[in-house]
């Protein structure tokens, strides 16, 4: 378990520096509503993961693929929403 949440936590912070420098070279504006829908969708992923190990582990499939199906849905349903979101306001200043 420790090493999958390692795993998640490593690829998370690649894909954090990256977005991080993305989003500086093209100017891109972030308020603090789109900080705190990443980190929602950051925990429901998180949890999503921890569920499924965990559900994997105790040898209940049907529970592992509701939980997974489950947060795995509504953790790109946030990061549809953030990802409009940030596209509408930027567009709209021109950027």
């Amino acid at each position: 378990m420790t090493g999958i949440v390692f795993l998640f936590g490593l690829l998370l912070g690649i894909l954090g520096t990256w977005l991080w420098n993305t989003a500086k070279e093209r100017s891109i504006k972030l308020a603090w509503v789109d900080y705190l829908l990443i980190a929602i969708f950051v925990l429901m992923a998180g949890g999503g993961i921890w569920f499924v190990n965990t559900f994997t582990e105790e040898s209940v499939a049907s529970a592992a693929r509701s939980s997974g199906l489950i947060f795995g849905l509504l953790a790109l349903l946030v990061l549809g929403v953030t990802w409009q979101l940030i596209r509408r306001r930027n567009h709209k200043s021109g950027i």
